[in-house]
């Protein structure tokens, strides 16, 4: 398949100001948490705070604003969520018609922002690519402007407006760390950074699950992990073609992230740096939870390292099902088994005992029948709160020189 060519600068420049009433232009914040963690000053470019909480409307804007033709027959489009947002916000202030193929498993919010903003919705395929492929048969079958999500040249100039800002609000960039799908923020930011300060060190990071880009890029078979990611809006099993030429000329380095690394990332985001995003909008920070970038570990102190938090649109029940999960990695929560002896006043005795080591307990089960072992045991469950995994230990020590058979469980 032949490649088509590479966008150039003045290509973004020029979408730059044709997008300029769509888009806002966002912050960046300099987060200390992050910064005392790498030794490095990290800033946050929050795409989050965009029109639609991501960069994506970026790239719709540059490309439907440019077609004469999207008014005649609609535009169709797949997304996991945030592009459809951004195309359904464009058309809908266009006066366009719209129609987004999102997978099944696309969190609820991001389908009901879509739907509110005017699209019609269809729920096809697993993830992104069978999606894709029924929006692709709409589009043939009605004569619709279809609208990618990453391998068209306008939308990847569109993207690289991101580029653009991050030069003129930190002036002494070293390098940045962008999120990879299917390629097209990194594609563009990419060309628009480096064809003006090509000392800037241009880092992707890409899911475990989908780590084809990072194939691409490296010539090396790489094990894909199994099941569904956090990260749904990289989870692209093809980037396009363009995207993978313009990766390998301008991208430094690429690395892969685990869901866990993911989620203490979004967590220690939320909880330091008070911002919410979603998962692939936190891949990029989820670098420094591993220290994986070599090219980031040999970087001087005190060099300036920007993390693009690419979106925000998070469904609430999956954030608390995460932040839930990252207070048990952490230490900050902990459910613990024992026994006790079947007396009246027990389990008095050992709640205040609990109590006097400061912490709080949040649910007590009693299971007299189902212990499997001495009939006057009371097998007992509690869920504690605890400041961190040295806390746990204390705990556990405290109860067992008092003679109970404390320890956690699962």
């Amino acid at each position: 398949m032949k490649v088509m060519k590479i966008p150039t600068l003045k290509d973004i420049q020029e979408a730059r100001q044709r997008i300029a009433d769509e888009i806002v232009v966002t912050p960046v914040k300099k987060s200390a948490f992050f910064s005392d963690l790498s030794k490095k000053n990290i800033w946050l470019k929050l795409e989050n705070f965009n029109h639609t909480g991501s960069f994506k409307i970026r790239g719709a804007a540059n490309l439907i604003l440019q077609s004469q033709d999207a008014k005649k027959n609609g535009v169709v489009a797949a997304s996991a969520g945030n592009h459809a947002q951004g195309v359904a916000r464009i058309c809908g202030r266009r006066e366009i018609s719209s129609t987004i193929f999102m997978p099944r498993f696309t969190p609820q919010v991001k389908i009901e922002s879509t739907r509110r903003l005017g699209s019609s919705i269809e729920l096809v395929g697993n993830n992104y690519d069978e999606a894709y492929e029924a929006a692709e048969r709409f589009a043939a079958k009605n004569g619709s402007l279809m609208v990618h999500a990453f391998k068209d040249p306008r939308i990847i100039c569109g993207q690289g407006t991101v580029g653009l800002e991050l030069l003129e609000q930190i002036p002494d960039l070293d390098a940045v760390i962008l999120p990879i799908g299917g390629g097209g923020l990194i594609s563009g930011t990419a060309i628009a950074i480096k064809e003006l300060r090509p000392d800037v060190k241009i880092i992707g990071v890409q899911t475990a699950y989908y780590p084809q880009m990072k194939e691409n890029f490296t010539q090396v078979d790489l094990e894909e992990a199994q099941g569904r990611t956090i990260a749904d809006g990289i989870a692209v099993k093809k980037p396009g073609d363009l995207n993978t030429a313009i990766v390998k000329k301008y991208v430094d380095e690429i690395i892969t992230v685990t869901d866990n690394e993911i989620s203490q990332a979004l967590f220690h985001l939320m909880e330091n740096d008070n911002v919410i995003a979603e998962g692939a909008g936190a891949a990029s920070l989820a670098s420094f939870i591993e220290k994986k970038s070599e090219i980031i570990q040999s970087l001087k102190s005190g060099s300036n390292v920007c993390c693009v938090i690419s979106g925000g649109n998070i469904d609430t029940s999956l954030l608390s099902r995460i932040t839930s999960k990252v207070l048990v990695m952490t230490g900050r929560l902990m459910r613990m088994r024992f026994f006790i002896d079947d007396r009246p006043g027990n389990l008095a005795t050992v709640l205040k005992e609990i109590a006097e080591l400061n912490i709080n307990i949040l649910k007590v089960s009693h299971n007299r029948v189902f212990t499997g072992g001495d009939a006057y045991k009371v097998e007992c469950h509690f869920h504690v709160e605890t400041f961190n995994l040295d806390h746990q230990e204390a705990l556990l020590a405290a109860l067992k020189e008092k003679g109970y058979e404390a320890e956690k469980s699962a």
